[in-house]
């Protein structure tokens, strides 16, 4: 299996090159699922889709901790400069309802450059990015691992055994034992999770 982006780093064919055709085209935003990790390229669900419906998709799925805040930035700030007819949203409620959650986060990677939702007094949501946030080539914590312990971190599942734990406790173990993703959100990340994707379903209208 090998790994291959396009010109913006997308896991998908050139976009300026073999997406200039008279078919539909959609854009395709999600997390590791929509981006295919694991898979090779024509097993992907963006090829498969492509294949039963005779559609064109771009694929801005992305691995890593990606949720519905930046489901919606890459659209905002990239994904939209194509032309395209409609979008496809990936949603894995397992994850995507706690991904942008920094009451949650804070305690798992409180300096991790990344963005999240704030819930205003007037009930709307702002995204931000915490004071003490890093970007990843400047993470101390990583810069400073060994490339053994790195490479532990990253490709064991050991290692990402401890980290699900950890992640399962970080809120109430007793509420953790039982999670399913469908129903253990709170309200307030479900309805973060809602308007962060009706904001792509908006610009969307908004271009049409």
């Amino acid at each position: 299996m090998s790994y291959r982006s396009n010109e913006v780093g997308a896991r998908d064919t050139p976009f300026t090159h073999t997406k200039l055709n008279s078919k539909d085209r959609y854009i395709l935003l999600g997390d590791s699922f929509a981006e295919g990790y694991g898979v090779n390229f024509e097993d992907t669900a963006q090829a498969q889709i492509e294949k039963l419906l005779g559609i064109d998709v771009y694929n801005f799925g992305s691995d890593g901790y990606f949720g519905p805040v930046q489901y919606y930035l890459i659209y905002k700030e990239l994904a939209s400069r194509y032309q395209h007819d409609g979008v496809i949203l990936f949603f894995l409620p397992a994850n995507d309802f706690t991904d942008n959650d920094y009451s949650l986060w804070k305690n798992f990677h409180p300096a991790w450059y990344r963005p999240y939702y704030a819930k205003k007094s007037d009930g709307q949501y702002d995204i931000f990015y915490p004071d003490q946030a890093i970007p990843t080539e400047h993470y101390k914590d990583e810069v400073e691992l060994g490339a053994f312990k790195r490479f532990l971190l990253h490709y064991t599942f050991t290692a990402n055994t401890v980290r699900t734990i950890k992640y399962l406790f970080a809120r109430s173990p007793l509420e953790k034992l039982g999670y399913s993703g469908y129903y253990d959100a709170t309200p307030e990340e479900q309805e973060a999770a809602i308007i962060s994707s009706k904001r792509s379903s908006w610009m969307l209208n908004r271009k049409g």
